[in-house]
């Protein structure tokens, strides 16, 4: 075992890690010795000051210690540090990688970031090398891209680096050097594999530091063909795995409802996925009862709190993200990814191919996913990265939001007149190409006819949900969060699955509900009026509100409300917008202060 001297004031003891204690600035580690007089042979040391503690023992950690696993978020994983973590061996699923391999086609494996493309290929190298191959790795990470001359020096130099026994430091200096060095007979007739990291690094390099790289690549090669393999994320079985385990560590029960939230929100996202793991095990299991049983309710409280997205964006791949998504020449990306994309997990075909050329490029940075390598179609990449972009990168790219104060009463919030003035600065332009770009088939009459294509939940969650973040959060440091939820019908198909969205608002004093929909009809409706009571009372909810917006005919002028019964007392507001957004009223249903259900039909609302 590790042996540490520390001095620790009594309340830092409570949910102290081992990283905790090696990083503590008051601490030095004990060499091994049978007499600890060498470290306590001062009077500070035999008389403690009162309050602190002295002593921390340490477990050293080994595969066989029984201690609890570690949850690696943003890590290569070698395999030797497989044992000591949570961790799906990707050997099983990368039968098609080695064959690829082995037939000696260039195979490109790509994925989101941190999703376990650099873990499968420290897998694969060891398998390779097991069965003969020369595996060698390189990184296009700092590799100076604007000069041929000066990129085939940087290959060079990281050949040397990572491979000493192969390269000498002057070795490659040009791609002649390059295809001369890898000539068959310099190898003794092994199969040599070379591995790219950040190869789409390329993507943004000088065309003739490209046409160089490519062309020598193909040389070697002698054939022109390029061959794609997606990194499969995690299956639910392969989650369901992660969290036995994990809770068999830790002695804790986790809901199986808990689990595949987890799997959906992450998409099987091998970072978000342990990223969960390791908020479970940071902020929620000090919050367990002595059942220690994490059930959905406290999980859902969890999700609506920042500290998931917080967590995200300390990581560098998702921090990387986002910097890439708000620099300017990513704009373009960006209004089509609003447009289309955010706050919808199905999966879309696009056709153009300069949307194409966005869509690729929102890819490679782990916004969206492909369905396949012969498909055109995109979606999110996850529920997570899709809230990340709604807080991070939306509401800095597109500020407007109410001039006027939060409207107050009493202190608290007043929710109606917040909606009505953040309507007053809905972007007309994206609710009016939401018609033919983020649509659905409305199930209610519109403009005197059925099937008709509206706007769909997202774009209003959108929309609204980055008003609130630059309105309500720059004003007053309320937490606005915006929740996707997958209504988990029985024999629900994996490819057919319904998704309703909530904007969740947390002042000092309440927490405020808002659950949205699309030109709802009234089975719809009638859903959500009891759906919305279940979600509060989880969240411990003081309001709770149904917000409609709706391009349905007579919508405001013959509104459908719950029966009038208490147990239905949220707020339920209907919105009507016309096509070209210039035509919006409002119905709504609330108690008054007397007790009994108060009415507002019809109410038109000015536009700025």
């Amino acid at each position: 075992m590790n042996l540490w001297k520390v001095d620790l004031k009594t309340y830092e003891v409570n949910n102290l890690s081992a990283e905790d204690i090696e990083s503590h600035e008051r601490c030095g580690k004990m060499d091994t010795t049978s007499n600890l007089n060498e470290y306590y042979n001062n009077n500070e040391d035999k008389n403690p000051k009162k309050g602190y503690l002295h002593v921390f023992i340490v477990p050293t950690t080994t595969a066989t210690s029984g201690k609890k696993r570690k949850w690696m978020v943003n890590s290569t994983i070698s395999n030797e540090e497989s044992k000591l973590i949570y961790f799906i061996d990707p050997t099983e699923s990368s039968g098609p990688l080695y064959a690829m391999i082995q037939e000696g086609k260039f195979v490109a494996l790509y994925g989101a970031r941190a999703s376990g493309k650099s873990t499968r290929v420290e897998q694969a190298v060891i398998e390779l090398e097991s069965k003969g191959y020369v595996c060698i790795s390189i990184s296009f990470e700092r590799i100076n891209m604007n000069i041929i001359d000066t990129f085939w020096s940087a290959v060079g130099v990281e050949l040397c680096i990572r491979s000493p026994q192969h390269f000498g430091l002057n070795d490659v200096k040009s791609a002649d050097d390059f295809k001369l060095k890898f000539r068959k007979e310099l190898w003794n007739d092994k199969h040599v594999v070379l591995f790219i990291d950040e190869y789409d690094k390329l993507f943004g390099a000088n065309d003739d530091v490209k046409s160089s790289f490519l062309g020598t690549i193909r040389g070697i090669k002698n054939a022109k063909r390029s061959y794609a393999l997606w990194n499969p994320n995690f299956t639910l079985a392969q989650v369901e795995s992660l969290y036995k385990a994990y809770g068999n560590d830790a002695k804790l029960t986790i809901a199986p409802e808990v689990i595949k939230d987890i799997y959906e929100r992450t998409n099987g996202h091998a970072g978000l996925v342990c990223l969960c793991g390791k908020a479970i095990n940071y902020s929620l299991e000090k919050k367990l009862d002595e059942g220690r049983s994490l059930d959905f309710k406290l999980w859902s409280k969890f999700l609506v709190s920042p500290l998931v997205l917080d967590s995200m964006i300390k990581y560098l791949p998702f921090k990387k993200m986002v910097e890439d998504l708000l620099r300017p020449d990513a704009k373009e990306a960006l209004d089509f990814l609003r447009s289309v994309f955010v706050g919808f997990f199905g999966f879309i075909k696009i056709h153009g191919t300069d949307k194409r050329r966005l869509a690729d490029f929102l890819t490679a940075e782990g916004v969206l996913i492909r369905e396949s390598d012969y498909e055109f179609s995109y979606r999110m990449s996850s529920i997570f990265v899709d809230g990340l972009i709604r807080r991070e990168v939306i509401p800095l790219l597109y500020k407007s939001c109410p001039t006027v104060p939060v409207p107050e009463i009493d202190g608290g919030l007043k929710v109606l007149d917040a909606l009505i003035e953040s309507i007053r600065c809905f972007d007309k332009t994206f609710i009016c190409k939401a018609f033919d770009r983020s649509f659905k088939i409305a199930l209610v009459k519109v403009d005197g006819c059925q099937n008709q294509m509206v706007p769909r939940e997202s774009v209003y969650d959108t929309e609204l949900n980055r008003i609130l973040v630059n309105w309500f959060v720059k004003e007053f440091n309320f937490e606005v969060t915006g929740q996707w939820h997958l209504i988990d019908h029985a024999d629900n198909d994996e490819k057919d699955k319904d998704y309703y969205s909530d904007i969740t608002i947390m002042t000092p004093r309440k927490t405020v509900v808002l659950e949205l929909l699309a030109s709802a009809n009234k089975k719809e409706l009638n859903e959500h009026f009891e759906r919305v009571l279940n979600y509060a009372e989880m969240l411990s909810a003081d309001d709770k509100w149904i917000v409609n917006f709706t391009c349905e005919d007579y919508a405001t002028k013959k509104p459908h409300w719950p029966p009038n019964d208490i147990k239905f007392e949220s707020v339920n507001v209907h919105f009507f917008h016309d096509r070209k957004f210039e035509n919006v009223r409002m119905s709504a249903r609330y108690i008054s202060n007397s007790g009994t259900f108060s009415y507002i039909t019809d109410q038109v609302i000015q536009l700025q």
